[in-house]
């Protein structure tokens, strides 16, 4: 945001700089709130501990951690598919007609 400001108050866009720094504000209220809510507001109800929810949180954390060590099989899938997004006809292609013979 501040090369934004710079580049918008060097390039004579004040108001642009304005619009953004009032953007800002407005960021900062709702993330102090949140914060505040989050972290100094008083206890609420305490959760029971479930063996289910924690394996499950372990096994998503360990994906978290190994996809951002090694994320190769999973950008390959990635940009796949994004390709064949913007490509109609290969998406066509690839999609399987449920139901539908050929």
């Amino acid at each position: 945001k501040l090369r934004l400001i710079l580049a918008a108050l060097s390039a004579n866009y004040a108001w642009i700089a304005a619009l953004v720094l009032g953007a800002s504000v407005v960021e900062a209220v709702y993330y102090i709130r949140l914060i505040h809510l989050m972290w100094f507001k008083g206890e609420g109800e305490k959760m029971e501990e479930n063996f289910v929810l924690g394996v499950i949180m372990v096994l998503l954390v360990a994906a978290i951690i190994i996809i951002g060590v090694y994320p190769g099989p999973v950008w390959n899938i990635v940009q796949k598919a994004g390709s064949d997004l913007f490509n109609v006809a290969n998406y066509v292609k690839n999609v399987p007609l449920l139901g539908v013979s050929p």
